[in-house]
């Protein structure tokens, strides 16, 4: 299996206009390092997984159980919702405060695999967001995600040094 990674952000005033701005390369990476090699996806090895960041507002940070799937194409997408917080005296990576910054829709829980978060953790967007999404792709694999009706998820556990 191949992995792409893409990301969109429909917050006003916090696009990051410069190369990997929201860790993608990180992400990619670590995906390659640790989750490929202990997945079961030599039956979708010809398939190209393509994790797209969604940036927003909101307090999910999580992937959606069913992503969207080009059958002709090969490739799966997943959705990641990637909850960004409005800039505070608390938060001065976030969005800033505007009416209408934001254009998301509620999403139903049980159509998502979510993971906990504290964005007080966090000094800077990038770190958030790779962490949490490395974090994430974890539990996905735990639980495992279908791809072509194939379940894929962990089949071996991760070395430790």
């Amino acid at each position: 299996m191949k992995v792409n990674i893409a990301s969109g952000c429909n917050l006003v005033g916090f696009q990051l206009s410069f190369n990997n701005a929201y860790g993608e390369k990180e992400i990619l990476e670590y995906v390659q390092r640790e989750i490929l090699p202990r997945v079961n996806a030599e039956e979708v090895k010809d398939w190209l997984l393509t994790l797209h960041l969604s940036i927003c507002d909101g307090d999910i940070f999580g992937a959606l159980k069913r992503g969207i799937c080009y059958p002709k194409d090969k490739e799966k997408v997943m959705l990641i919702i990637v909850p960004i917080p409005a800039r505070s005296y608390k938060f001065k990576w976030g969005y800033p405060i505007r009416d209408n910054t934001s254009f998301s829709r509620p999403i139903d829980p049980k159509k998502i695999i979510t993971i906990p978060f504290n964005h007080e953790d966090y000094d800077n967007a990038k770190s958030f967001i790779i962490d949490c999404t490395c974090r994430l792709l974890n539990e996905v694999f735990t639980h495992g995600y279908t791809i072509a009706g194939k379940k894929i998820k962990f089949t071996k556990t991760r070395k430790t040094s």
